[in-house]
């Protein structure tokens, strides 16, 4: 999910839905890009678990960004040579806490969440959660280490880049 992508607001309201865990990369421009503030205060509105990750260390978000980054369940802050090994184990343990706090599997195809269908049925289980990346530009890194690192650890993952035009999942 980045700023521009999807496009439709039903579309990104049914991506949080279907999520289990909300990372947001958050910047100067995500504070300023309306379509991430609206889709991360939706988030919150759902009380959906949300991660935030500082992309500047000396970035401190105010305002409605900045009340929800001091409820979130974790906020990280990028060092300046980027993403360490500390940063994607405190990702792993949280969402790993996220899940077994929510205890539900979300199988709801992205694909299937077309922009004019704002009705998802979700089916519970308990081995599995699904977590949505939410950034301006460059969230598509964070995703790839966690899904890296969930790799390592044996769990069943996929990844899916929303922003390219030919995604399996493009909503």
């Amino acid at each position: 999910l980045t700023d521009a992508t999807p496009s439709s607001i039903v579309a990104r309201a049914n991506l949080v839905r279907w999520s289990d865990v909300f990372i947001s990369l958050i910047s100067r421009s995500y504070q300023r890009t309306f379509f991430c503030m609206e889709t991360i205060n939706y988030a919150k509105d759902l009380r959906k678990p949300i991660v935030v990750i500082l992309a500047e260390s000396n970035f401190q978000p105010y305002g409605a960004l900045g009340a929800i980054s001091a409820g979130a369940v974790r906020s990280i802050v990028l060092p300046n040579d980027g993403i360490s090994e500390n940063v994607l184990t405190q990702l792993s343990n949280t969402i790993s806490n996220q899940k077994i706090k929510k205890n539900s599997k979300n199988v709801t195809d992205p694909a299937k969440m077309e922009a004019n269908n704002d009705k998802v049925n979700m089916i519970h289980g308990d081995t599995q959660c699904t977590i949505l990346v939410c950034t301006v530009d460059d969230g598509v890194t964070v995703a790839q280490l966690v899904y890296e690192d969930f790799i390592t650890n044996n769990l069943n993952v996929g990844f899916e880049n929303l922003s390219k035009p030919n995604a399996a999942c493009s909503v």
